[in-house]
């Protein structure tokens, strides 16, 4: 590998003893390794030495060199065993020199081994790390030795493949640049860079270019003179062609060339040419096949090559050649006998193999196909012999004969036929129909195919070499003519025919410009009378401005709507519908030619052009140099035409045309290989990243330089929208979802004038229009371009700037809009044009600073202070010790700057410090380990943030618990899952929020809401809030809509007015006010306020009913008893007899205040109960709640009866293993008089008065006590008074164990509705 190693560059030292400072380091194998037995080819040889891994490096390294493998690595085994290395490296640790020593100490000779110069080092290939590495540690190996090896040449890897990529761009740039100063020679440019933009926007792959200028400025001529450079069809063929199905198999030669070369074929009916049949879809495997050959050029035959689709190359338009090196005249050939020529071959129309003989053997030949559905025929074709292997003409005139055997395996015949007869091999002098005579015109022994002969081609590249003989012998008969007549415009033509132009009018509707119609007779069965028909199909036919890969709109600002809607489809989509049939377009350049007085185009449709190119008059210089170039040596020929002039000239003209398969080759090495960071390096971890860079610039036009409106009005009343305060929320103005905009598409908001004023200073500001994100996509096109055009390897800050008045000002220019024309800028600028203003107010002043105007007072330019802000954030993000950090740090004080706007802040900040801001946030949340800007930080649960995120989301939606099953959950799982999100380091607090918003309503389904206002604001469960208080405090104070991690309130459990809500002191537990109304009063009144409570709460069986004494002759209010009554008394029965078997003894709560509490059983209560809803209405009057049933009094006004017991988890309920202590559930039982519907007389003069009676059942976990790492569950009992005292829960004695499972509340709540069925039976 010496010799190779020096390719590279790397050097080797003269004299080693002239290095000072040398060091000796002896490398010794611990233990004798023995030499590996080679055998087989290198790769197996170099695998059994340095593995797979150090084989793909090497191989790697070669490719980089441009060399094979075998010519860049050497094998030698020496005889005499290795006992050591020493090497010797300089004072910077570079290897200097390398002795390989015996076990006696002796030196080997290396170099009598045959590895010349192998002793000597090499300047940066660190062969001594080669062994550091394999032979102390970790062990001598070729799996090491690979390892290593790959280390050693990793940079000169990477370097390699970029010199190797150098080298492809030289060659692909060079005839591009050669073009380029072709066609400054022919046509008129204002500068170097007008030149170099239009290039560049042939090298946009599916770009569309506009071309500017008043009528006369050469637009039309330009883009046909660059076609005939880039794009040249010449060889274009619309003559029926046949070519061989796409095949996965190769062929061989016996099958091109044998006496079996017959084979089935595909006709292309119109050559080149789209033609109509491709519209049927029994055709679209041969419009598929075509659409791949149309554009392909000839290559030899073999493999799985099919014929090439042009006709002939340019060589064919040259009058001369050299035969032994001398100079001689071509013959003229008419391109109709070279289409005959070369396409001659036998043809046969035959059945398909294994086909049913309807005639059973009968018929034969033409009688036979007769008999056959369509697709049972096929056409066979096979090449012509012209010349045998030993240069004798071959029978030309003894056809082949092709076989096909039926479905019984009877075998058919049929001879095959000459395509074109009157191509003959007659003895006939100078006929260049005659093959005879076109073969004595040079030597055509030197294109016969070894051991075959000489063949005329049948669509699998059979002619290669016939065709390369009539190209170099023969001249195309019209290059000759025009010689002499200066009618260069034939050729012209054919050399332009993959563009398709629309000429566009105000008159002309879509199918005109992008259809044709094909009037077709058919004939069709008439069901009704049962006869054949005659009709006529009009089908529509893509013009050549679809299907061609070169398209001019010629005219384009004078189309109507319905022509912009079809083109933005082409254009966008490649593709276009019409009549029901899709048409394909393949990829292209588009080019417009417009005139810049007359009306715009739609928005839209201006946004899908990717630039535009102003044509100005040209100097009187230029002027002077195209008047003495076309008449004073170029005959008065036409741009276009001098270059096809120049073209067929032949010889060393120091240019030469490109095919399209030439031009798609220049696109996709400036998509795939002109990068946006240095070689070597990716964006997003780049010493340079362009993509950023574009990114900055992309906000000047796609943001408003306006604060965001934070006050907006209800009627005439002014309220602050949430942005004010959420960080989160963009403080900038988003015109891209502004609606409330006049017909110009300028805002209605009028902001006070100091708001309004913030960045007025900044050039942007003037900018009326906001573009879409397309426009970038535009300039990452045309940077990449123009990066390729100046011969670097990845896009730099010069290329942006200069590409972007060119993919901006049209986007700003004139349009169309309901009242007229509108501008994106105002005329107030006094702008010749948008690109003048774009390229001096917005690239030298603005970003640039090099003009003081405003905000640009010098300085360093507004890109490398942003880039430097950029970084700030990025450390910031690092070095945070939580996410939210970076928010308080970064985020949070820009937003209340930003928000606050005014002039002060427009001096300090751009807009796009807040975008840059935000874009930290946002490349941290997508990157990964395989996108190009990876994680910045570590994470617990994943490689990246979207990893760590959705761990978490996965958890809350299916298993809060990864430790146990699904059906193992309890409430306190949701708890402990609260806690682990509020103290995740690595989580922004958006997301954080999502997660507790969604934890939050599934715990809901459960325990119910948080209790709100303030009530129960003690933490109900220690486990559900973040671990460390003062790593949360600052996350509490981000913004008012998020979550306070460090606080979880008690939870309602859905019984927000029953007895638990009345611990909680929640609105409607209360009672009401006296005497109110509530079908009157005010609907927002403080009586309302218990609307959230009842709406929450899930168990409640409520009776309306009349307040009247009990007649005389009824012992309790027989005459007031209503249904309501009646049936509430049933319902109670009924829950009494389902929930019975599953409580234990309670307590009733005689006062919240103090927890006084009385034993009590169930049955008692519901006895109670009963007795309250039967007796309490049987009264003249109830202005007092106050009521005594038995030895029960209490303010059903007022907290009314209220209990507690213990309940028990229902059958199929899990086993938690959290708690000590009685693991039950608590039931919560409260009957009290409510107001929801009055007790006013329901009539205007006297009438009955009513009263509500409600009944509630609040089910909960149990409260629990801290003992250990376990829950100590509290009893219910008459001992447990803290339970039952209102301020134990804004305290910290107790907390919620969250032992509740959703199988318990399901269950629970299925008996309850079923008990208050009316036909249920208990």
């Amino acid at each position: 590998m010496v010799d190779e190693v020096e390719d590279m560059g790397l050097t080797v030292p003269e004299d080693v003893e002239e290095v000072m400072e040398t060091v000796i380091e002896e490398v010794v194998a611990p233990t004798p390794v023995a030499t590996p037995k080679l055998s087989g080819s290198i790769k197996e040889q170099l695998t059994s030495l340095v593995g797979e891994e150090g084989l793909s490096t090497l191989e790697d390294v070669a490719k980089s060199t441009m060399k094979e493998l075998d010519e860049f690595a050497k094998i030698t085994v020496i005889d005499t065993a290795l006992d050591s290395l020493e090497i010797f490296t300089g004072k910077n640790r570079s290897p200097l020199n390398m002795i390989a020593l015996d076990a006696a100490g002796n030196t080997i000779d290396l170099d009598d081994a045959g590895m010349e110069f192998a002793e000597k080092g090499y300047e940066g290939f660190s062969v001594d790390s080669v062994f550091e590495t394999t032979v102390f540690e970790p062990g001598f190996s070729p799996e090491n030795i690979g390892e290593a090896l790959k280390e050693v040449f990793r940079a000169k890897l990477t370097l390699g493949d970029w010199e190797s990529l150098q080298k492809q761009h030289t060659e692909l740039l060079d005839p591009v640049r050669k073009a380029m100063t072709q066609l400054g020679e022919v046509f008129g440019f204002d500068n170097y860079e007008h030149l170099e933009m239009f290039f560049a926007a042939w090298l946009m792959k599916d770009s569309t270019c506009r071309l500017s200028g008043i009528p006369g400025t050469g637009k039309t001529t330009v883009i046909e003179s660059a076609a005939v450079l880039l794009c040249n069809s010449y060889g274009f063929n619309k003559q029926s062609r046949f070519v061989a199905p796409i095949r996965a198999e190769p062929y061989t030669m016996d099958e091109l060339f044998g006496e079996k070369r017959a084979y089935v074929a595909q006709e292309y009916p119109s050559g080149m040419e789209y033609n109509l049949k491709y519209s049927n879809a029994a055709y679209e495997t041969v419009r598929n096949d075509w659409d791949e050959w149309r554009f392909t050029s000839w290559t030899r035959p073999g493999g799985r090559n099919r014929s090439g689709a042009y006709m002939y190359d340019l060589a064919f338009l040259h009058p001369s050649g050299k035969r032994d090196g001398e100079p001689f005249q071509k013959k003229a050939l008419e391109i109709e006998n070279f289409y005959k020529l070369l396409n001659n071959c036998y043809v046969v129309q035959a059945p398909v193999q294994g086909f049913t003989d309807p005639s059973e053997g009968k018929a034969e030949g033409r009688e036979l196909l007769a008999m056959l559905d369509e697709d049972q025929i096929q056409t066979v074709v096979a090449p012509i012999k012209l010349l045998n292997a030993d240069g004798t003409l071959a029978d030309f005139g003894t056809p082949l004969v092709y076989d096909v055997y039926d479905s019984k395996g009877t075998k058919h015949q049929f001879p095959m036929q000459i395509r074109f007869p009157d191509v003959n091999m007659a003895d006939e002098t100078e006929n260049t129909q005659n093959y005879k005579w076109i073969l004595e015109q040079g030597d055509a022994t030197e294109f016969i195919q070894d051991g075959y002969g000489l063949f005329t081609d049948a669509g699998r590249s059979e002619g290669f070499g016939f065709r390369q003989y009539l190209i170099e012998n023969f001249v195309d008969l019209r290059s000759k003519d025009a010689r002499i007549t200066g009618r260069w415009k034939p050729i012209l033509e054919e050399m332009l025919e993959e563009i398709g132009v629309a000429k566009i009018d105000y008159e002309k509707r879509a199918d005109e410009v992008l259809y044709g119609i094909e009037i077709q007779q058919s004939t069709v069965t008439d069901k009704i009378r049962d006869a054949q028909i005659s009709t006529y199909e009009f089908e529509p036919v893509p013009r050549p401005i679809v299907t061609q890969p070169i398209k001019f709109f010629n005219e384009a600002n004078r189309s109507q709507a319905g022509v912009e809607d079809a083109v933005l489809g082409l254009i966008a989509e490649r593709k276009v519908e019409y009549r029901g049939k899709s048409f394909d377009s393949p990829n292209f350049v588009a080019w417009m030619d417009t005139n810049p007085h007359q009306k715009g185009n739609d928005l839209a449709f201006i946004d899908r052009i990717d630039m535009e190119l102003l044509f100005k008059s040209i100097s009187l210089g230029e002027r002077y140099s195209q008047l003495s170039g076309r008449y004073g040596g170029g005959g008065g020929l036409a741009p276009q035409e001098q270059i096809v002039a120049k073209l067929a000239a032949g010889g060393d003209i120091g240019f030469t045309a490109l095919r399209f398969s030439n031009l798609s080759n220049l696109w996709r090495f400036v998509g795939k290989q002109v990068g946006f960071a240095p070689p070597g390096q990716q964006p997003g971890t780049s010493t340079y990243d362009a993509l950023r860079e574009i990114s900055y610039i992309s906000v000047l036009f796609t943001q408003r330089f306006m604060p965001r409106n934070t006050q907006l009005r209800s009627g005439t009343t002014p309220f602050n929208v949430t942005a004010e305060t959420d960080f989160n929320e963009s403080p900038l103005m988003d015109f891209s979802v502004t609606t409330n905009t006049n017909e110009e598409g300028k805002s209605n908001i009028n902001l006070p004038s100091d708001i309004r004023g913030t960045y007025s200073d900044h050039t942007p500001s003037n900018i009326d229009r906001v573009l879409g994100f397309r426009f970038t996509n535009s300039l990452v096109k045309l940077s990449s371009a123009l990066a390729f055009l100046r011969g670097k390897s990845y896009v730099t800050r010069q290329e942006i700037l200069d590409g972007l008045p060119y993919v901006t000002a049209h986007r700003l220019g004139r349009a169309k809009s309901s009242k007229g024309e509108i501008q994106g800028l105002p005329a107030t600028l006094q702008f010749n044009n948008e690109q003048e203003w774009i390229r001096e107010a917005i690239v030298n002043g603005y970003l640039l600073q090099e003009t003081n105007i405003g905000f640009s007072k010098g300085g360093l330019p507004l890109m490398d202070i942003w880039d430097l802000y950029y970084r700030r954030c990025v450390d910031a993000l690092k070095s945070a010790p939580a996410l939210f950090w970076y928010e308080q740090q970064v985020l949070i004080p820009l937003h209340q700057a930003l928000i606050k706007a005014g002039s002060d802040v427009g001096d300090k900040f751009t807009p796009v410090h807040w975008h840059i801001a935000t874009m930290v946030v946002q490349n941290e949340k997508s990157a990964t380990m395989q996108s190009l800007t990876k994680p910045y930080r570590t994470y617990a649960h994943g490689d990246d943030y979207q990893s760590n995120y959705n761990y978490y989301l996965t958890r809350v939606f299916s298993n809060p618990n990864p430790t146990k099953s699904t059906a193992d959950q309890a409430l306190f799982d949701y708890y402990e899952l609260r806690g682990e999100i509020c103290s995740e380091p690595n989580l922004f607090s958006d997301d954080r929020e999502t997660l507790l918003e969604l934890l939050a309503s599934t715990m809901d389904t459960i325990s119910g809401q948080g209790a709100p206002g303030g009530k129960g604001s003690g933490v109900a469960n220690p486990s559900a809030v973040v671990a460390n208080k003062k790593l949360a405090a600052k996350a509490a104070t981000n913004a008012a809509r998020y979550t306070d991690t460090t606080s979880f309130p008690w939870r309602t459990y859905q019984d927000s007015i029953g007895t638990w809500g009345r611990m909680l002191q929640l609105e409607g537990t209360s009672g009401i006010a006296a005497g109110a109304d509530v079908f009157t009063a005010a609907q927002t009144s403080q009586s309302q306020k218990v609307a959230a409570s009842f709406a929450d709460q899930a168990l409640m069986i409520s009776g309306r009913m009349e307040v009247k004494e009990p007649s005389k002759r009824a012992s309790v209010a027989g005459s007031a008893s209503s249904m309501q009554r009646d049936q509430m008394i049933t319902q109670l029965n009924k829950v009494e007899m389902a929930f019975a078997s599953y409580l234990g003894e309670g307590v009733q709560i005689q006062s919240a205040a103090d927890g006084t509490v009385e034993t009590m059983t169930f049955n008692q209560l519901m006895s109670a109960c009963r007795e309250f809803v039967t007796q309490y209405p049987a009264r003249k009057d109830i202005t007092s709640g106050i009521f005594t049933v038995g030895d029960i009094t209490v303010d059903l006004q007022g907290e009314g009866l209220m209990a507690c017991f213990p309940l028990a988890h229902t059958a199929g309920a899990p086993m938690s293993t959290e708690y000590t202590g009685d693991d039950s559930l608590r039931l919560w039982i409260r009957l009290f008089e409510s107001g929801l519907s009055g007790k006013k007389s329901v009539t205007q003069s006297g009438g009955s008065s009513f009263v509500t009676l409600n009944f509630t059942m609040g089910i909960t976990s149990n409260w629990a006590t801290k003992k250990g790492d376990f829950l100590n569950v509290v009893p219910v009992n008459d001992d447990d008074r803290k339970a039952y005292v209102i301020d134990t829960y804004n305290g910290t004695d107790l907390q919620d164990s969250g032992n509740l499972s959703k199988t318990d509340l399901l269950n629970y709540q299925f008996m309850f509705a079923e008990s208050i069925k009316e036909d249920t039976a208990y």
